[in-house]
């Protein structure tokens, strides 16, 4: 795994707690993508585990500042190169679900929603690229341990596949999510610090971490 992730974690557990202010840690996320980027590190593993940790990274910091923009944007960015590498299209969807949430909570808590909603709709593209996922992937992602055990059991569905909805469908979706307490009681910061020094998030309830996503 990249180590950059977690510099883009650690950055936006400083803002959480008052180290660094929103406009900073964009520059500073900026100065960490520049140098993923020139080094080519997005691959599988960035593929798998690059998610997540944009996504605990954007519980840290206010949803509608410069650093969440940052965040859904550049996560963004990452499924477009992949795309541009060939990467399967169901790894790209699967970035697509955690993409299309951090968009839909960024868009309602911002005066100008016009980024996110453009990120939304990139989200949707690589989903229906894959012909929909499963309905209960939309508000509960696979987790990293499970993708590694089966990586396409999410899109093979029993039903009819689903694509994803509005912003505000996905919020209201997450109501309905039963939340794990071992991630739900968890601050924000200690989720962060969890992710940047141990495996545990590889195996935490996908859907406690959506619903905190929409919650903040």
């Amino acid at each position: 795994m990249c180590e950059c992730l977690n510099d883009v974690v650690e950055i936006a557990v400083c803002v959480q707690t008052g180290a660094l202010t929103d406009d900073d840690a964009a520059l500073e996320l900026g100065a960490v993508a520049l140098w993923a980027n020139h080094h080519r590190l997005i691959d599988l593993a960035m593929a798998r585990t690059a998610p997540v940790h944009y996504a605990v990274a954007l519980m840290n910091v206010p949803r509608g500042g410069a650093a969440a923009h940052w965040l859904v944007a550049d996560l963004a960015r990452i499924i477009d190169v992949e795309e541009r590498c060939g990467l399967n299209p169901a790894w790209r969807a699967y970035a697509a679900l955690w993409l299309a949430h951090m968009a839909a909570a960024v868009s309602r808590s911002t005066p100008d929603p016009s980024s996110a909603e453009r990120a939304l709709a990139s989200a949707r593209k690589h989903v229906d690229n894959v012909g929909g996922v499963c309905a209960d992937s939309l508000q509960a992602p696979p987790t990293v341990a499970e993708l590694e055990q089966d990586p396409y059991a999410w899109v093979r569905c029993e039903g009819p596949p689903a694509t994803l909805p509005s912003a505000a469908e996905l919020a209201a979706g997450t109501a309905a999510v039963v939340p794990d307490p071992a991630v739900v009681d968890l601050s924000p910061v200690v989720l962060g610090l969890r992710t940047i020094n141990s495996d545990d998030w590889r195996t935490w309830s996908t859907a406690a971490l959506v619903r905190r996503l929409h919650e903040g």
